[in-house]
């Protein structure tokens, strides 16, 4: 319905849910002084204050017949992601940040197998959302990641359109996406299903020692450049590095915590600590991880690299936003 036909009480919301269908608007509506309620425009221009819960004509569900996912909204999470996600900002980022010789080091899309270890998740709102997510973070950079879930959840999977692989249980999981890039003669990276942001903190070490708060670490954060990247350009940059450092490590990640002021006093590099599972780089190697494992797995597999290789490579100012605990389902509901 166009947006110069609404009431003029009613405004275009700045944000928009992430189960709306394309052809419905989100709207802020004004009751009066100081009044405001939330809710939709339809095509035909009829408001609705309710998703679902009353009767057809009252709320959007009830009047479509149907339930509404985040996979109606894709397109509105599409757009969404593209503000944050650009190619060409990604590849600033790779010259600004590489040295010339690392950025020798850079390879395309093709040459990665992207792999989202993922169970239990497609059947809820919350879960679909994040998937959609993690989907159109890669989707925005012409990629179309495999999906590598538990076998009862797979039918979940494949209705939102993903391109999905039967893993079985998590180990399992991980080790079929190493073998099948090793096959491929591809780089694997592996990747958590609800992954919001990639974040890289252009930040010399912070020194500080002395401190009794975190003042000056948060004001260090605040002041310091920050690009937005796809999962492809942290891939690509961790595997640069990898590939020009020194001893060559086959084994990437980033920084563990999510806490930009509790990691810049950090070096910017480790190459003897824990690589986190949620999203890593892995070079061609024979490691693979322990199946006998059910929790903590990834702190093996660092172990295995570093017994194999002698080093990894951590990058203390790359993060990833994810929302585990909150998420249902996956490794946070069942420790199996």
């Amino acid at each position: 319905f166009p947006v110069d036909k609404w009431p003029p009480n009613v405004l275009v919301d700045g944000q928009r849910a992430f189960w709306l269908p394309d052809d419905w608007g989100q709207a802020v509506k004004n009751t009066g002084p100081g009044g405001v309620y939330f809710g939709w425009v339809s095509p035909e221009g009829k408001f609705f204050y309710h998703r679902h819960g009353y009767r057809p004509g009252q709320s959007i569900e009830e009047t479509l017949g149907r339930r509404l996912s985040a996979l109606d909204g894709f397109n509105g999470v599409m757009r969404t992601v593209r503000q944050l996600v650009d190619p060409k900002r990604d590849a600033q980022f790779l010259k600004e940040c590489l040295s010339a010789g690392e950025r020798r080091e850079v390879i395309g899309a093709d040459r990665f197998h992207f792999a989202v270890i993922s169970a239990k998740r497609a059947n809820h709102d919350y879960g679909i959302f994040n998937i959609m997510v993690v989907e159109a973070h890669f989707r925005a950079v012409g990629i179309r990641p495999t999906w590598y879930v538990d076998a009862g959840s797979a039918a979940d999977y494949r209705r939102l359109g993903l391109d999905v692989v039967i893993g079985g249980k998590l180990c399992p999981a991980r080790n079929m996406a190493l073998d099948v890039a090793k096959k491929k003669g591809k780089v694997c990276v592996q990747v958590s299903d609800d992954i919001r942001k990639w974040e890289y903190y252009d930040v010399a070490k912070q020194d500080f020692r002395g401190e009794t708060t975190f003042n000056k670490a948060n004001a260090a954060e605040k002041g310091s450049k920050t690009y937005t990247l796809s999962p492809l350009a942290a891939a690509q940059f961790l595997l640069a590095k990898m590939r020009a450092a020194e001893g060559a490590p086959k084994l990437g990640g980033v920084s563990p915590i999510s806490n930009p002021a509790m990691s810049i006093g950090a070096d910017e590099y480790s190459r003897h600590h824990f690589i986190l599972g949620d999203f890593f780089v892995a070079d061609v190697s024979p490691c693979r991880f322990d199946e006998t494992l059910g929790l903590k797995e990834d702190y093996d597999f660092t172990c295995s690299h570093l017994a194999t290789h002698g080093s990894v490579l951590r990058c203390n100012r790359l993060f990833i936003f994810a929302r585990h605990r909150t998420n249902e389902g996956g490794a946070c509901a069942a420790r199996d």
